[in-house]
Formats: structure tokens, sequence, C-alpha cells
């Protein structure tokens, strides 16, 4: 619940974009505090709303159920460990999400040591996709100044997503077989087979406290989802599993990084 406060409070106290419907999907919580932090946030924010989920997890179905309900022309999707930085953040991703071509926009996300969390994301990895520029400093310029300009990417993460709600609908949302990871990858692959443009927006920045809530993809249980989970995307997607990105240089090694250059 701390961490919802944090992310909602910053929205409130910053963004310069206030025309906002607030859905909370409550999945499975058990503790007190958390339910009264739920209220204490009804009580602060009139256009906010809490809906319940009741069923086993699954990131892909909790945010179509979540979409079905909201009202508006634009739908953000965004974790509770994000916490936004820049005042024009949800005004810049709104004035690329309502043109006409454009199918989801991302954010630029941080770690909490101003280094890059997210910049887009790029097919090919490792049989699969990573984020661009992960861990340079939140102002380096990286390849082609791209990680401080508006840019075309192949995906998005869902961690902090935009897209309007006539284009979520005609995809058929999130695909419920990815329970945690690669939905938003497919989701964005899914918006680019309608002739959409997916992009990422600097000029939205938020903070991100990766896996805060669900944990890591990399130990334990969570590593063996994952790795199933890629194995479903690599069967539905086999030719964007392997590569090449189209908005990626091929003259970089993807078996290291996007955009990382081996000196």
């Amino acid at each position: 619940i701390e961490l919802l406060e944090q992310c909602l409070d910053s929205i409130d106290k910053k963004s310069d974009y206030t025309n906002l419907e607030i859905i909370i999907v409550e999945n499975n919580s058990v503790k007190p505090e958390t339910f009264a932090g739920y209220e204490r946030l009804k009580n602060k924010y009139p256009r906010l709303e809490v809906l319940k989920w009741t069923e086993e997890f699954n990131y892909s179905s909790i945010n179509n159920f979540g979409a079905r309900h909201a009202k508006g022309e634009l739908l953000l999707f965004l974790n509770n460990d994000t916490e936004l930085i820049e005042p024009g953040s949800i005004r810049e991703m709104a004035g690329l999400a309502l043109q006409k071509d454009i199918g989801a926009v991302g954010a630029k996300l941080l770690f909490a040591d101003d280094t890059v969390q997210h910049a887009g994301v790029v097919l090919g990895f490792r049989g699969y996709a990573a984020h661009a520029f992960t861990g340079i400093d939140r102002d380096n310029v990286g390849h082609m100044v791209r990680p401080l300009i508006v840019s075309d990417y192949s995906a998005v993460t869902a961690a902090c997503m935009m897209v309007k709600k006539s284009d979520f609908e005609l995809v058929g949302g999130f695909d419920p077989i990815f329970r945690v990871a690669a939905n938003d990858v497919d989701f964005c692959l899914k918006l680019l087979k309608l002739g959409k443009r997916n992009v990422m927006t600097p000029f939205s920045l938020w903070y991100h406290y990766e896996s805060k809530t669900r944990q890591s993809d990399k130990t334990g249980s969570n590593r063996k989802r994952f790795e199933y989970e890629v194995q479903l995307f690599q069967k539905k997607w086999p030719d964007e599993s392997r590569g090449p990105d189209p908005f990626h240089n091929t003259n970089f090694n993807l078996d290291i990084a996007p955009f990382y250059l081996d000196m």
C-alpha cells in the first residue's frame, strides 16, 4: 500500500494533466492496512474506484478486467511501484497516443539511482526481447540520442504504457496465456500487425522500483515461470523472437544487450 500511495500522490502533486479516472484492481490482498489504505485513497481522490479480482494472479486478465471498467478514451496501464518525475509525463503520452497511427506509448523509466530501467524494448535478445539502454545514466545520449528523443520501438513495457481504448479492444487486450511476462511485448506486436507504431517518449519520466510487488523473474519459481512464458512467446512469434528487430541496428551484438557495443 505504501508503494501505491506513493505512486498516486506523485501524480496528484506533480502532474499537469488532471483529467484522470483512477482504477485500482485489488488482487487478493490480506493485510488490514492495505484495505485501510484503499479507504484513505477513496476519500482523497473522488474519481478513484477499487475493483476486486478474486481469481489467481494473471497480469493480463487483471488488466483486461480493469480496462473493461474504464470510461476514458485512453488507457494508462501503470504498475504500483512507479513514481512520476516530470509534471508533463501523462500529457506527453496522451498527445502521442491520440494520434491515429500510434499504438502503444511507453515512458522512460528510471531505477532509484537515476539510471535507465526502460527506454523501449528490442526483439531478438536471447530468443525473446530486452529493454533498451538499461543501466545508462538518466541524461546519457546513448546511440543516436535515442534515449532522449521520441523513438519508434517494436514494444514498450506495460509497467507504464498508454493506448487508445479502441485499439486495446480491437486487438483483444492482453493475452491471458502470458500470466506475468511477455504480455506487453505480445500486445505491442499485435498493434504493429495493425499497422500502428509503438513509441517511447523520454518526456514522460518516472521511477520504476522494479519487481517490488511480484519479485524478480530471475530467481526461484519465478524463473521457471518466466522461461515457460518465453517459450509460449517463441511459439506464437517465431520470427520476431529470433529477430532482427526492425528498429534496432543489426551491427550491435544482441547476445550482449540492445545498443551495447562490446569494445
